[in-house]
């Protein structure tokens, strides 16, 4: 746990008691702050006055008296309407922040506090490098590349990275600014995998590595900060916590892309897309993966204002052409191209996990961020990353008359945008999606190059209405014919009965030979859709999904 020693003494309210509240009130408690929560679900309220924690109505309090109001991120703060609690911290002049915000600010006191404790002479040394953005210890920052969106493989340039440029003397009391670095990745889609794999390459790489934040563990629950550079601080970051982070100060920060998503929240697309790129602007180094226009609108920005800033993204293939679904890269240094990893000449062998071109953008992301904290031999952790649950996880797999079918739990899909990825990685797809429809459906798939691979689809929950409707009434090639006329869907009322469908199916285009033998089928779930209206959340429907799927598979589960 960080204790957050920063407030001691302050008081502070907290709304907002699931995971990541409670984690907040035991750090602020631990570190001396006086606190007050409270929720609206009774509940909630009573389990925390059962641990312990001092609960009151935020409505009857002395609002004059706190300090802050600590939010949690899945309360409105603006959109659709400002939380009640929220309205009340307003009119009393009272800040508004979250957990990572906690998180940035004891980070900030715990490096000023080592600072001051420096005698003068060292004192200035490390204040004009942490202006500087380079080593305290007075090593050279890394070189620009003129090219722009790259970093330059000089031996001085790794020297500035990893802080060899200090020749070996890494006292304590130089390298401030190299302690606890903190990275933080963001993104519309992808965040999780990203900060998993990033995660996992400087584990191997002999970093001890704190992951938290959007991933699942609340930030306050890592370990305290500590006087080393190899412990680094890898967070999930999403557009609520950003809202909810003034001070953000990453060392690395990381933008995966922007689509449309969370609308609802932000108020408009603009609004949402700024927020993701504040997180780039008061990073140190920003990694920008621009494969989308507001991603490259972003990356442009900050090269033009002098920002260090990293691209990823597509670049000419091997014949020189450029192929935005064949070829990423970090140029001059990482590449993708058609599913291979390479630095160099030198292929990186690499986890099935990564399959797709998504992950070879994320991964290139990742890569990047290693090199960019001077991390050394993180480069095998490719080969053994297992990937994440629900992301297009092989749950199963079945040989049925000389064709494997695999089952695939995409159920983290829940736009049609991190849909897409799936739909361009399977051969033979019977592809399984509904719910809750978000804005826009499934509109933005009904293109040939998402639906080559597909066979049947099934339509389930809330949405399979208005997805049957797209199918139906949705033209290609000019106008010649609707998608339903050459990719045939059947509704279904929940997901057992869309399973039932695509396995009756699968097994009848097998045994009339559509497949042939020693291909593969694909039973995809990838839902664009919100789990709610049958289930709790995203993993309550993929774990449904895994347990259907492994009695048709009779647990052929993939190794």
């Amino acid at each position: 746990m960080i204790a957050l020693t920063s407030f001691k003494g302050k008081k502070l309210a907290l709304f907002g008691l699931g995971g990541s509240g409670l984690a907040t009130a035991r750090a602020l408690v631990f570190g001396g702050a006086d606190i007050v929560v409270w929720d609206d679900k009774p509940q909630a309220v009573e389990e925390a006055r059962q641990a312990g924690l001092p609960a009151q109505d935020l409505r009857t309090i002395a609002w004059g008296e706190i300090a802050a109001l600590v939010l949690s991120p899945g309360v409105p703060l603006t959109h659709p309407r400002p939380h009640w609690s929220a309205v009340l911290a307003h009119k009393a002049g009272v800040e508004i922040i979250g957990d990572i915000e906690l998180f940035v600010r004891e980070r900030n006191a715990f490096l000023q506090k080592h600072y001051d404790s420096l005698p003068e002479r060292q004192k200035m040394q490390a204040g004009r490098a942490l202006q500087a953005g380079r080593p305290a210890c007075g090593g050279k920052a890394p070189a620009k590349n003129p090219a722009g969106g790259g970093l330059q493989q000089e031996k001085e340039t790794q020297a500035g990275l990893d802080g060899s440029a200090c020749g070996g003397r890494l006292q304590q009391e130089k390298n401030i600014k190299d302690f606890c670095p903190f990275i933080a990745i963001t993104g519309t889609n992808g965040k999780s995998t990203t900060t998993a794999l990033l995660a996992h390459i400087l584990r191997r790489a002999g970093y001890n590595v704190q992951m938290g934040g959007n991933i699942g563990r609340p930030v306050l629950e890592l370990a305290p900060f500590a006087l080393s550079a190899k412990q680094v601080y890898v967070v999930e970051i999403s557009s609520y916590q950003i809202d909810l982070t003034p001070s953000l100060n990453p060392t690395i920060g990381v933008v995966l892309n922007i689509t449309p998503d969370h609308i609802d929240r932000h108020g408009s697309f603009r609004a949402y897309a700024a927020l993701k790129e504040r997180l780039a602007v008061q990073s140190e180094t920003a990694i920008i993966a621009y494969d989308d226009a507001p991603c490259q609108a972003i990356y442009d920005r900050l090269k033009q204002a002098g920002k260090r800033v990293i691209g990823v993204g597509a670049a000419a293939d091997e014949s020189g052409i450029i192929n935005p679904q064949d070829c990423f890269t970090v140029p001059r240094f990482y590449a993708w191209h058609l599913g291979r990893f390479r630095r160099g000449d030198k292929v990186l062998p690499a986890s099935a996990a990564l399959r797709g071109r998504h992950n070879g953008q994320n991964a290139l992301c990742a890569l990047a961020a290693a090199y960019v904290l001077g991390a050394k031999g993180f480069e095998k952790g490719l080969a053994d990353f297992k990937g994440l649950p629900h992301r297009m996880e092989e749950i199963g797999q079945i040989l049925y008359q000389g064709v494997i079918i695999r089952f695939i739990n995409d159920s983290k899909a829940t736009n049609a945008e991190s849909v897409a990825p799936a739909l361009q990685s399977y051969n033979n797809i019977y592809w399984l999606a509904g719910g809750r429809a978000k804005k826009g459906g499934i509109n933005s798939l009904l293109q040939p190059e998402y639906l080559a691979q597909m066979r049947r689809a099934y339509f389930f929950g809330e949405a399979a209405v208005e997805f049957g409707k797209s199918f139906a009434t949705h033209s290609l090639f000019g106008g010649q014919s609707f998608v339903a006329d050459l990719y045939p869907y059947r509704p279904a009322e929940n997901l057992i009965a869309a399973l039932a469908l695509a396995w009756g199916d699968v097994k009848a285009d097998i045994a009339a030979g559509k497949i042939a033998r020693g291909a593969e089928a694909v039973i995809l779930l990838a839902p664009a859709c919100a789990s709610f209206d049958q289930f709790k959340n995203f993993e309550e429907r993929g774990k449904a999904f895994a347990a259907l799927a492994e009695q048709y598979s009779g647990g052929g589960r993939s190794k």
